[in-house]
């Protein structure tokens, strides 16, 4: 995996019992696959499907379809909807839905 990428840096994270909690921040290299905007409650919602793809860490292995990840420095989360490990596990790929 080329390190130089890797550009975007984000934070997994998990649901506790009254918030959102923090489990791993490190590098990521973001492709936007679509996206859409929508009006909510009066203001335009962008609504994206994108692909991260981030080193695979032993931190990674409880990684499950529930947690989110927060994208630093841009004020956005995604919801993970899937997870792909290429064939020699040292990449992670994470297909998501969401945006601001």
């Amino acid at each position: 995996m080329n390190a130089g990428k890797l550009n975007d840096r984000i934070t997994f994270q998990s649901r506790g019992t009254d918030k959102w909690q923090d489990r791993l921040t490190t590098h990521a290299d973001m492709r936007i696959l679509s996206g859409e905007e929508t009006i909510e409650a009066g203001r335009t919602v962008a609504q994206l499907v994108v692909e991260f793809s981030v080193r695979n860490v032993s931190a990674l292995e409880e990684l499950r379809t529930s947690w989110r990840i927060r994208r630093l420095g841009h004020n956005e989360t995604y919801n993970i909807r899937r997870i792909d490990r290429d064939t020699n596990r040292r990449r992670v790929i994470l297909r998501c839905e969401g945006g601001k």
